[in-house]
């Protein structure tokens, strides 16, 4: 989601009465199933204004309450404190599209067909597609675009059962959206292995995303070991708790809990971009 589409849905919660939303705006809340809908005009009755508040929470970490001149006058380091959505560069939109691609040394399967893809490539499908990718028996979804771009380079081993996992990019508002993803993979019933950034922000996009079966990151105790080094960033980490701290400290799931446990001492976070260099 761009900065100026953030914009438009946190100006959206204050409206009243019926309006024409811009056309990402219309497109985010049509996704999501938010408003009444006469025509090109819609109404944000209560319901409709909490639940656009928890989809901006859900899918980018902006805690309910954030005005739109707090976004707007933000610069890109205070932005980090709102929305841990770092894809603000504008890329062509592929309406209803979605990025695929197979770990390094495995193949895409497309139908009865096997295809093994360079690294950095991927695929562009469509939900209406989800089918063709059958064969696949897991996915593994990618929270952020240059991790899903780099996969290949992945610094960590994943379970064995995830080798030949279909790879997805969870998408965003500049290009793929997420509502497409998820319509992708709910066409797809296939259980879905996060691969998020090891900080607040990232383990409740994982325990929330619709067929969570578990986290794919690096052992907790690798983890401990780069914190306890003090990577990562201090700001990032506060700057997320609002909208993350109080989900997780509920959370039962214990492979949340053990990572969520070393990131809460550590008071860091670390960007999965960390797991995909050279």
């Amino acid at each position: 989601m761009s900065g100026s589409l953030i914009s438009l849905a946190l100006r959206a919660i204050r409206r009243r009465g019926r309006f024409k939303p811009a056309a990402a705006l219309a497109a985010y809340l049509r996704d999501n199933n938010i408003g009444a809908w006469e025509g090109e005009h819609v109404r944000l009755g209560p319901r409709a204004l909490a639940d656009l508040e928890a989809a901006l929470e859900r899918d980018y970490q902006v805690p309910p309450g954030t005005s739109p001149e707090a976004w707007e006058d933000a610069s890109r380091t205070e932005a980090l404190a709102l929305t841990t959505n770092e894809k603000t560069s504008v890329r062509a939109v592929r309406a209803a599209r979605v990025a695929v691609k197979a770990l390094a040394g495995a193949t895409i399967r497309i139908g009865n067909r096997e295809h093994e893809l360079l690294p950095g490539m991927s695929i562009d499908a469509s939900a209406a597609q989800a089918s063709l990718f059958l064969r696949h028996d897991a996915v593994l979804l990618v929270e952020n675009w240059e991790a899903f771009e780099r996969i290949d380079r992945l610094n960590f081993g994943v379970p064995e059962a995830l080798v030949e996992a279909l790879v997805v990019y969870r998408g965003d508002y500049g290009a793929y959206p997420i509502g497409a993803v998820r319509e992708f993979l709910d066409a797809l019933d296939r259980p879905v292995y996060v691969f998020p950034d090891p900080d607040p922000a990232g383990l409740k996009l994982a325990m929330d995303f619709p067929r969570y079966a578990g986290l794919v990151l690096p052992p907790v105790q690798a983890l401990r070991e780069m914190l306890d080094a003090r990577r990562g960033d201090v700001d990032r980490y506060v700057g997320q708790l609002p909208g993350s701290e109080r989900a997780l400290e509920a959370c039962e799931d214990p492979v949340i809990q053990s990572y969520w446990r070393v990131i809460r001492a550590a008071g860091r976070a670390i960007p999965q971009e960390e797991f995909v260099r050279e």
